[in-house]
């Protein structure tokens, strides 16, 4: 049962301790883009806690709010009188924010296409839930409410963009570990010459193709992430512009046939054989690279490319220093195209501008693959092989981490609770 007063119920061992405490006002807390109200003058008190609680106390926040989109949910603290009196005094209140932004006439914008769309876009994150967990003692926590359409709402698309690149580097930490080679990610991005966007488009899969022989080139089954980007990150107004990009390891993957009984057939089945990592020297040979890509472009294509392609590489040390550096790379992976449109005002869009960004948003096409040893279908060989029991849980992921009531403090199930949870 909920506490409804009387005795302090809170154990403050029982929490996690405070890595940064500072106290923050709401124009601040509307800077560091926290607040979902455009204008914070004019929000309504009664429907906002930041607001109406004024001073807040940050238990988890990023080093530096410049580099918040790269950071785990906030958790803010509430500390003052009024909140500890609506907590029901005593009971810890916390609210996980979101670093989210909501851009410039999207809902007045996606509601000429479809109404029922751009009205639960529209009140995307502006509404609270508020949950009763019995971890620590008792505590409420307030969570924004999500509409769930990520495809469409900048609010949806960056908490499920850091909920997958923070479970693959997870999971990758995990297996980098088990491996015990000096592991690098390599981070690649394919262009196409301006002749080729528009069939690139309407045919992706030929540029994945020509990027996969590319990569074949080098031989040993690799593993990685590709991801198709159709647009220009930074100005994606200014058409299509399809590009792919690729992190991968510099580690091969290969299979000791296992022999039969009598020692001198092999067995058919690859799964049957030992596993073996081999670790490769990082660098690629640039020209050759430009040289095959250029090749198969053409077969694919049809297109003898004048000059040789700019193809960007970088490498990265796998390691825990540079663990926001390998988020930022996973991030090129796991983006979505509206989140692109950061800063772009909707409501003064041409209509060749807005026929393009809905094209754009409603292209129907698997945009994410894993490939090699890290691919879905042989991931699980792949890890057991080391010792890890690999678990998919990419597709549930979205379920898990938002829909369900789970304490981002204790990880048990939280009680939603109704009105103000008296």
């Amino acid at each position: 049962m909920m506490p409804h007063g009387g005795e302090d119920t809170h154990d403050s061992n029982s929490f996690p301790r405070l890595k940064s405490v500072s106290s923050y006002d709401c124009l601040t807390l509307h800077k560091m883009g926290l607040c979902k109200i455009n204008d914070w003058k004019e929000c309504d008190s009664s429907l906002c806690p930041l607001r109406a609680f004024g001073k807040l106390k940050v238990v988890s926040s990023p080093e530096s709010f410049s580099d918040f989109d790269d950071a785990e949910p906030s958790l803010i603290l509430l500390e003052n009188k009024e909140a500890l009196e609506w907590g029901h005094r005593g009971v810890p209140v916390y609210v996980q924010c979101y670093s989210t932004t909501n851009f410039l006439g999207l809902a007045d914008w996606l509601k000429r296409f479809d109404e029922k769309l751009g009205s639960e876009v529209d009140v995307c994150g502006k509404s609270w839930v508020k949950y009763y967990c019995k971890g620590g003692g008792g505590h409420l926590l307030l969570k924004p409410k999500l509409c769930r359409h990520r495809h469409f709402c900048p609010n949806d698309a960056e908490a499920y963009t850091r909920l997958r690149v923070n479970r693959a580097y997870e999971v990758l930490s995990e297996f980098v570990s088990k491996l015990r080679l000096k592991a690098y990610l390599i981070h690649l991005v394919f262009t196409l010459p301006k002749p080729l966007w528009e069939k690139a488009v309407e045919n992706p899969n030929l540029l994945v193709k020509a990027v996969y022989k590319t990569l074949g080139e080098y031989k040993g089954l690799k593993g990685g992430v590709l991801a198709v980007h159709f647009t220009h990150s930074k100005n994606p107004l200014l058409g299509w512009y399809p590009h792919i990009h690729v992190i991968m390891f510099n580690i091969i993957a290969k299979i000791m046939p296992k022999l039969s009984e009598n020692g001198l057939e092999k067995v058919k089945r690859k799964k049957d054989g030992k596993v073996f990592f081999v670790r490769k020297r990082p660098y690629f040979n640039h020209a050759f690279l430009k040289m095959r890509y250029k090749w198969w472009i053409k077969e694919f294509f049809g297109y003898e490319w004048v000059g040789f392609p700019d193809i960007y590489v970088r490498y990265v040390r796998f390691e825990a220093k540079n663990e926001a550096k390998i988020k930022h790379l996973l991030r090129y992976a796991f983006r979505l195209p509206i989140q692109d449109f950061k800063g772009v005002d909707f409501s003064k869009l041409t209509e060749e501008q807005s026929k393009f960004v809905w094209d754009l948003l409603n292209l129907k096409f698997k945009r994410i693959r894993w490939f090699g040893f890290l691919a879905d279908g042989v991931k699980k060989f792949y890890f057991g092989s080391v010792g890890l029991d690999y678990v998919r849980i990419e597709v549930i992921l979205w379920k898990y981490k938002i829909k369900s009531s789970i304490c981002p403090i204790h990880g048990c199930k939280m009680v939603r609770l109704i009105g103000n949870g008296g």
